[in-house]
């Protein structure tokens, strides 16, 4: 075994290490860039918030008939949603209720359950820079 001193990215999370002010940071930057290059939406515009509180997601947006479901079923819909929630339990859970209500609706995807998708990764457009920071708690 070999040490190879402090970390500083693991699993796409950067890590941030600052000793002498007792601190320690994390973030998924590059991850959601990666994401955003993935679906072509790498110079969409930011949101204030991963969800409006008029949205509703709910069953009844769900496709009706066959042609509905054919079509909506090319959408990389699983794939948006699942990077979405990699990034929620690493290091964003701003964004947690959302994605626990779109992934109820995996197997039966309606548009507007693709609308709210994207309202989240606009979102993250906004908030990619930010990072999550631990401080030691020092005694005087």
């Amino acid at each position: 075994m070999k040490d190879l001193g402090d970390v500083s990215f693991v699993l796409s999370i950067q890590i941030h290490r600052n000793r002498s002010r007792g601190t320690l940071g994390s973030s998924q930057k590059g991850y959601i860039e990666k994401v955003f290059k993935r679906y072509g939406m790498q110079d969409y515009k930011s949101g204030d918030t991963p969800m409006v509180k008029r949205d509703k997601v709910n069953p009844i947006q769900c496709p009706k008939n066959y042609f509905e479901k054919n079509n909506m079923q090319k959408i990389p819909y699983a794939l948006a949603l699942w990077s979405l929630m990699y990034i929620q339990v690493c290091t964003r859970p701003d964004f947690a209720y959302i994605v626990m209500m779109l992934s109820r609706y995996l197997s039966n995807l309606g548009i507007d359950h693709l609308k709210a998708t994207k309202q989240i990764l606009w979102y993250l457009q906004k908030i990619k820079e930010l990072h999550a920071h631990i401080s030691e708690v020092r005694s005087a």
